[in-house]
Formats: structure tokens, C-alpha cells, sequence
């Protein structure tokens, strides 16, 4: 079984050695981070990727709030990993979508990004300008597209957002709670016990 590494920044209330004041912290994803952004109603959307712009901007903006922030990984067990870039394959392990948990828009193939670009265009508002290439600002087409018969079965999906707060940013949205493998936190967060309330649709 293979597993992903999904990031967060969480912000919270800090006492004067700068861990949290509450026992107790929520595992949040990072759409209320993005106001410029609508994202899928039916997951947790986190930051996927090396070096990814949107960490550096939440470590930023944190404080203009009075808030400290913390890093966190989130591990998702994902099954099969295609060494390959995904199709639609049932009878390869290594190239079908069907054989995994995870779908990365980048490393896709056509026939796999015709399928879900024909979502975000059917649910993409009048007049408004995206550009599936460098990110959309609708993701909440990802809540139709995990619905559909040949997607259903993923527990995550990356792909970009264009954001006006930080630019183009990688993200990757978690649809199963129950593939959370474990959390990871760094010295600040020790001790404090993270939670994953119940996604509400």
C-alpha cells in the first residue's frame, strides 16, 4: 500500500510559549484560507506538493490575524501507485485509474482530463473566465466529479486553484476520512490532540 503526504497550516490561540491554549486543535483544511476560491463541499481540501506557495503565504498571513500558525502533515493511504500517468486502464495496475485511490490531475491522461474537464465546463458560472491549464477558481466541480462512476472510488484528487491571495497553487482535495493513515505535527503541536470532525455537507 502506498501513501500520500497532504499539508495543512493550522492557526490557533497561543500562550506566550507559543503552543496552543486549547488542548484540543480541529484538523481545518485550508479553504477558508482562500476566500478567492469556491472549493468541493464534500471533502477537505489540503496543499499538495514540494515547496508549495500556499504554505509560505498561510505561515505569513497567520499572524495579521493574531493567531500563530503550525504546519501539518496529513499521511492518506492511497493503495496502488501508478508509476505510470493514469487512464483509463481496469486491466493495468499500473496505468488504471481503477486500481488506486488517487488521481492527480497533472499526471493524467486525456482521456482522463476530458472526462473531468467536462464537469468543470458544464458547472463553470456565465461569463466568468477560468483557465483549466493554470487553475481554476471553481473546484467545487470536484463534489460532481467524485460522483461520477468511473472517479467514485478516489479518495483524493489534486489539482491547481488560481488564487488571488497566494497565485497557482497545488492542492489536493480528500473525499474518505477513513483513508487518514496518521498526522504529523512539529514541536509546537506536541501533546495537543488533533481531531477530524466529520465532513459536513
Amino acid at each position: 500500500m502506498s501513501k500520500i503526504n497532504l499539508t495543512t497550516v493550522l492557526w490557533y490561540q497561543a500562550g506566550k510559549d507559543r503552543r496552543p491554549i486549547l488542548p484540543t486543535l480541529a484538523l481545518e483544511g485550508v479553504e477558508s484560507r482562500f476566500p478567492s476560491v469556491k472549493f468541493p463541499s464534500s471533502g477537505i481540501t489540503f496543499l499538495y506538493g514540494h515547496r508549495n506557495p500556499g504554505e509560505a503565504y498561510l505561515l505569513k498571513e497567520a499572524p495579521k490575524h493574531d493567531l500563530t500558525p503550525a504546519i501539518v502533515q496529513v499521511s492518506v493511504d492511497i493503495g496502488n501507485w501508478l508509476k505510470n500517468k493514469a487512464g483509463f486502464a481496469p486491466d493495468d495496475p499500473e496505468r488504471g485509474i481503477e486500481h488506486t485511490g488517487f488521481l492527480a490531475m497533472s499526471r493524467a491522461k486525456k482521456e482522463v482530463t476530458d472526462a473531468v474537464e467536462s464537469v468543470w465546463e458544464r458547472n463553470l458560472p456565465l461569463e466568468h473566465e477560468d483557465f483549466k491549464r493554470t487553475g481554476t477558481r471553481f473546484a467545487n466541480f470536484m463534489d460532481d466529479v467524485i460522483l461520477m462512476e468511473k472517479f467514485k472510488h478516489l479518495s483524493v484528487i489534486a489539482y491547481s486553484i488560481n488564487t488571488k491571495e497566494a497565485g497557482v497553487i497545488q492542492v489536493a482535495t480528500l473525499f474518505k476520512l477513513s483513508a487518514i493513515d496518521g498526522v504529523t505535527c512539529g514541536q509546537l503541536l506536541s501533546g495537543i490532540d488533533i481531531t477530524c470532525e466529520a465532513i459536513k455537507s
